[in-house]
């Protein structure tokens, strides 16, 4: 796992997540988004972009705390324009 974080120093991550409907069903919400993200090169280089769809599900706790239990996206890399 280390060597996977370590790569991530090797950009400027900009990440979008744009909570488009939240249903709250007794201790499970669900939420259906829309979901981006930009890496940048940090020695430079042209961005590549990632968007799509994301819905999640989260289950609270004993605790009364909301939690990630499970998701999906649509997520589809292309090359920054402009």
């Amino acid at each position: 796992m280390a060597p996977l974080l370590a790569g991530f120093s090797q950009f400027r991550l900009d990440p979008l997540f744009e909570v488009q409907e939240i249903v709250v069903l007794g201790d499970w919400a669900f939420l259906w988004a829309k979901d981006e993200i930009t890496a940048a090169p940090a020695s430079g280089g042209d961005p590549r972009i990632a968007k799509g769809w994301a819905l999640s599900i989260l289950q609270k706790g004993t605790d009364r705390l909301w939690r990630f239990a499970r998701g999906v996206n649509t997520k589809v890399e292309s090359k920054a324009t402009g």
